[in-house]
């Protein structure tokens, strides 16, 4: 890969640094790809080899010889930016599951002459296929192979277990929460709980030191539209809840050493058991706050994308929802009879991913669990509008 962010390189800087670097598993090097059946089978084959190894960068516009540059003549055009989308449509159609989002940038070598890098992460969604070979590329040193019959089910595995570890976890927690098995005592009522984990981190099963890592840095976890008062260390990590009350907390936040995040709040039941209440839009405003912390969370101690993000709903099955009414003034809807909900988990690919679209799936199946139609915080676009 080439040792610099994309958004610092000029033209003339990155001639400068291709002539220090050798292909290698995360770089490759290309001439151009012919508008040909041959040339798009290439492309498919560079990029999605890149993705299912380790990430990396395809350089389009160089000669190379014996895994260095030996030439810049460059890709001739006056519309690099239609170029651009000329060969991302090529991918977005030749490439099955989809790839996550790349970094397809254009360098100025020359007049009317320009250098393509083309940076794509890592995919732990793959993986991925060639729709015009119907192979599976890797990439090795200098070159990009395909996979065989062992070599797939190892890949497939790896996905498909850190799929399988996370709901394992996921269970887990929400049986323990169910039977009142949690960090620190909570009230008794409806739990609401999010759940964000690093999916690579649960493929590697990564240890991850989360005690030193807090205490060399500055994100502490949170419950679920509070803030935390009472610090606390772990055998599973770092916990920080609300106070502590006679009856309990009304949550806490969790980060664990397994690179999971959890964070709670506790609607507790009125006098002579009325049921707990749920205020819709305040709700969906904390989960959505409680999504970009946790995913700077992330960015703060260095933990990878894709990061799951999850939804459930414990001992909620008298639970109301309150949902504003078009008259003016609100109205409760439920109960759902449900005692623990577990809302379809969904992934957020990458740091600069659109949380708002990314989460709506959960936010809409939340309403549509009490009988509303999806969350009122988005407009008819679907763009968010809760603040």
């Amino acid at each position: 890969m080439i040792p610099a962010k994309l958004d610092d390189l000029s033209g003339d800087a990155l001639v400068r640094l291709l002539g220090q670097l050798l292909e290698s598993r995360t770089l490759e090097f290309k001439r151009e790809f012919a508008r040909t059946d041959a040339g798009r089978k290439s492309l498919v084959k560079a990029v999605t080899a890149l993705a299912n190894t380790a990430g990396g960068d395809l350089v389009i516009g160089v000669d190379e010889k014996g895994g260095s540059v030996s030439g810049i003549p460059g890709i001739e055009t006056d519309d690099p930016d239609g170029y651009i989308l000329r060969e991302s449509e090529r991918l977005r159609t030749g490439v099955e599951p989809p790839l996550p989002p790349f970094d397809f940038r254009p360098y100025q070598v020359a007049e009317g002459k320009w250098i393509f890098v083309l940076r794509v992460l890592r995919s732990w969604v793959g993986p991925h296929r060639s729709l015009i070979d119907k192979e599976f590329y890797v990439r090795a040193p200098g070159q990009s192979i395909a996979l065989s019959v062992p070599e797939l089910r190892t890949a497939f595995g790896l996905r498909d277990s850190g799929a399988d570890r996370i709901d394992a976890f996921r269970r887990d927690r929400l049986a323990r929460l169910f039977a009142g098995d949690t960090p620190v005592p909570l009230v008794k009522g409806a739990v609401a709980v999010l759940h964000l984990a690093s999916l690579s981190v649960f493929i590697e099963r990564a240890p991850v030191d989360i005690v030193n890592m807090h205490r060399r840095g500055t994100h502490m976890p949170l419950p679920l539209g509070a803030q935390g008062r009472d610090a606390s260390v772990n055998l599973h990590g770092v916990c920080n809840s609300r106070p502590l009350g006679a009856e309990g907390s009304h949550g806490y936040g969790h980060a664990f050493r397994n690179g999971a995040y959890e964070t709670v709040q506790v609607r507790d039941r009125g006098g002579d058991q009325e049921p707990p209440i749920f205020i819709a839009d305040t709700l969906a405003r904390d989960i959505m706050n409680a999504v970009r912390y946790g995913l700077s969370f992330y960015k703060a101690y260095d933990l990878p994308h894709p990061i799951v993000v999850m939804f459930s709903i414990v001992d909620g099955g008298d639970a109301r929802l309150r949902v504003p009414a078009l008259e003016g003034g609100y109205f409760d809807r439920g109960p759902t009879g449900e005692d623990v909900i577990a809302f379809p988990e969904v992934l957020i690919e990458r740091e600069d991913a659109d949380v708002a679209a990314s989460i709506r799936p959960i936010l809409d199946m939340l309403y549509n669990a009490f009988g509303q139609m999806g969350c009122t915080l988005y407009d008819g676009q679907g763009n968010w509008i809760g603040g």
